[in-house]
């Protein structure tokens, strides 16, 4: 219990090292990167570890991964986590509601603690105005000033301060996915079949390494030829905890689990956030309305993101229940033509009692060319975090949403192309 602890506590202080990084790389976005920092941090420590470890300049050892996690952590937040000049709030303004030309949207400045950048000043009152307008014809409305707008502060720590609930949502999905797929593990901690020895073999490798590229386990003498910078990843956090490799295995399907889940509601709510004021209007007072009644949907939508990601699977595992209460002919299993659920015991109850029955579920796709049946690997999150592969398509899964906030974040530039 106090390794998982450790570990989860571990990936609090990484993601608080990287939010001010988040914070400003993610301006575009209503959440600031804050889900996406402990998967941006991660990457921000593994990868000049593994760089200069490569060229030679630093060793693999824990002292030494401890000094580039402290030196990304001291640059985020003295470097990036100070207050910007820059007037964020007026950026934001200008780049959301797009008011007409004759407003002159560069000049666009809110009541903040920053200076304007040009003489001429559009109050909130100007900005109401515009709005009531707008709202006398049956238009596409952008966000309300008092919810997006001025949450969106220039100063990471003020940004966390006036957005209590947002972090505690962020954080209450992590921390509930890690710990309940940490228990899950604990029940099935093996290391064994499938590929996990050559992930577990390549785990070790890197942690008995002094540099970089680490020794192949298989291949004595020879460096590792294959996908590994995840693996040096898992093997940082094992250093810095200080675990042995068969419990950091486990922690880090974990880990994987949460960080995945996190990543998806962020989006989730990233784009809820984005999409959702732009309503049709009748009126102002509807508008305002509205958005008060959003609060519950604010937090409870993004929700089934995770959910379809990491939990659900496809409907092969529903069809095992059904066949293995005996509902429904043969013929029809035959005609599904899921490979081996034919003839899969029946136990007259809505629990499949043969061997990893839900390994069917991974191979439902298959093709049979000239009489021989090419089998098809459709694996998906859920199997994966199930079996416990550390395979690098799994550790892959949390930069990949990294990848699409970033790419969202980018969309939202103002002078983006269309």
């Amino acid at each position: 219990m106090f390794e998982t602890f450790s570990w989860w506590l571990l990936l609090e202080l990484i993601g608080l090292a990287a939010f001010p990084i988040a914070f400003r790389f993610f301006r575009n976005l209503p959440d600031r990167g804050y889900a996406f920092a402990k998967p941006l941090g991660l990457l921000l420590i593994a990868y000049p570890y593994w760089l200069l470890g490569t060229l030679g300049f630093l060793m693999n050892t824990r002292a030494t991964a401890l000094v580039v996690a402290l030196a990304i952590a001291i640059t985020s937040w003295f470097v990036f986590g100070r207050k910007q000049k820059v007037n964020t709030a007026a950026r934001l303004v200008e780049s959301e509601l797009q008011i007409a030309s004759d407003l002159a949207p560069t000049a666009i400045t809110l009541e903040t603690n920053a200076k304007p950048s040009r003489k001429k000043r559009v109050t909130r009152a100007t900005i109401r105005k515009k709005r009531a307008e707008q709202s006398a014809a049956p238009e596409l409305l952008e966000p309300t000033i008092t919810h997006y707008v001025l949450r969106n502060t220039s100063s990471p720590i003020e940004w966390l301060r006036k957005n209590k609930s947002l972090v505690l949502a962020t954080e209450l999905v992590f921390t509930v996915a890690f710990f309940a797929w940490a228990f899950f593990r604990a029940y099935n901690p093996e290391i064994t079949a499938t590929e996990k020895p050559m992930e577990f073999a390549f785990l070790n490798g890197i942690l008995q390494s002094d540099r970089f590229p680490p020794l192949d386990p298989w291949l004595s003498g020879f460096a590792i030829s294959y996908y590994y910078f995840g693996y040096v990843i898992v093997a940082l956090l094992t250093m810095l905890i200080g675990v042995a490799a068969s419990i950091a295995f486990n922690l880090a399907i974990a880990l994987l689990f949460a960080l995945s889940a996190v990543g998806a509601f962020g989006l989730a709510y990233n784009l809820i956030q984005i999409s959702e004021f732009r309503l049709r209007n009748e009126n102002s007072r509807n508008l305002q309305s509205a958005i008060r009644n959003s609060q519950f949907a604010n937090f409870f939508f993004p929700l089934f993101a995770p959910i379809f990601l990491v939990v659900m699977g496809n409907l092969e595992g529903f069809f095992e229940t059904l066949h293995a209460r005996g509902i429904l002919p043969a013929s029809f299993w035959n005609w599904l033509d899921v490979k081996n659920l034919a003839s899969a015991s029946v136990s007259n109850s809505f629990v499949p009692s043969d061997y990893w029955w839900w390994w069917r579920a991974s191979r439902v796709i298959h093709d049979v060319v000239n009489g021989q049946t090419n089998e098809v690997i459709d694996e998906f999150p859920q199997f994966s975090f199930l079996l416990g592969d550390m395979h690098p398509h799994v550790l892959a899964l949390p930069f990949v949403l990294l990848a699409l906030a970033a790419a969202l974040n980018l969309l939202r530039q103002k002078d983006f192309p269309n």
